[in-house]
């Protein structure tokens, strides 16, 4: 900036000077310096005179041309003028002759930056500052804070409500010697309306790939039958006590999420932490399952999912080593909240 304003700067040379009369004193004003770009004018001061900011100059050219010099502020016997109203400021130069106008001082109202002198703002001035702060542009909305919620990485909380299928177990197998039946039972449990509450830390920016752990937890709910029909044999398979076993399940999931900006859409696996309480020859054991969402981040610290979730469980019964139960499947679809701490 500095260099492009010297380089406009015209130095100009001092031969002849025209001798103004101001309280008895005898002062010559001497053009020393014009700065285009920024329409100012410095002119020398012999001797320093005491001049009111806004004080109008004229310049008068060899051709008795004239224009307005306003003065802004002095350092020593250099006083700095607004140029903007002389169209022919260019032109300055020591042999046009500058002396102070007849005309009032124009009102101070601002102080020039950097300087102690006052700075007089005219009716123009004031008018041009209006348009410019009108046909401004909006001011761009601030940048989230990379710091908050589920920008770089936080805990939260998720709440969910939904509702599922029994654990089902096809194609299970009962052996009797050399011999194979094929059955599938149902695992029947009290309650298909599934509310559930997890642990999470997320990371997902906006327009990128991020990712989504959680520990999930189903409140207990009764077992009401474990059973099947076996054709081949014709007879029923039952299980663990009906109306006193307790089936509770925990999820470790892990998604990857993808983002674009306030829509995202989780999908991964879970493996299962299943638990019967008073199952008797029962025993349940971890199963991988599926998971995808999508959701709408709502603000900074909350979004809302629609979600599928695939629960897979393996069951033993320790009181018939002839049966070979498949993989349980479950299925549950619903909604689920996303809080951030």
């Amino acid at each position: 900036m500095f260099k492009k304003l010297f380089l406009s700067a015209a130095l100009i040379s001092s031969t002849t000077a025209f001798a103004v009369d101001i309280d008895g004193t005898q002062v010559t004003f001497k053009v020393k310096q014009v700065i285009k770009d920024l329409k100012l004018v410095v002119i020398d001061s012999n001797p320093p005179v005491g001049v009111k900011p806004g004080k109008i100059f004229l310049a008068t050219f060899p051709d008795k041309s004239q224009c307005p010099l306003v003065y802004r502020a002095a350092n020593g016997g250099l006083l700095t003028f607004d140029g903007s109203a002389c169209e022919k400021i260019a032109q300055l130069n020591d042999k046009v002759v500058i002396e102070p106008s007849l005309a009032e001082v124009v009102p101070t109202t601002a102080v020039m930056v950097g300087s102690s002198s006052p700075t007089a703002i005219t009716q123009k001035d004031k008018i041009a500052q209006a348009e410019a702060r009108k046909n401004a542009p909006a001011e761009p909305e601030a940048p989230r804070d990379p710091n908050k919620s589920f920008y770089n990485g936080k805990f939260g909380v998720i709440l969910s409500y939904g509702s599922g299928t029994n654990f089902n177990f096809d194609n299970s197998k009962l052996n009797v010697g050399a011999l194979e039946y094929e059955f599938d039972p149902e695992m029947k449990l009290e309650d298909q309306k599934i509310p559930g509450i997890a642990i999470s830390y997320s990371r997902m920016l906006p327009n990128a790939w991020g990712f989504s752990g959680s520990l999930y937890y189903e409140f207990p709910r009764e077992m009401k039958s474990f059973s099947g029909y076996i054709p081949g044999v014709g007879s029923t398979y039952s299980g663990g006590h009906p109306g006193s076993t307790r089936f509770s399940l925990a999820l470790i999931e892990a998604n990857i999420v993808w983002r674009a900006d306030h829509f995202y859409t989780p999908f991964g696996v879970n493996v299962s932490i299943p638990h019967l309480s008073n199952g008797g020859s029962l025993h349940v054991r971890p199963m991988v399952g599926l998971y995808g969402a999508v959701g709408y981040l709502l603000n900074d610290n909350i979004g809302a999912e629609v979600f599928l979730r695939g629960v897979g469980i393996q069951v033993k019964d320790s009181n018939r080593p002839d049966l070979d139960f498949s993989t349980g499947v479950a299925a549950s679809a619903g909604v689920s909240l996303r809080c951030a701490f």
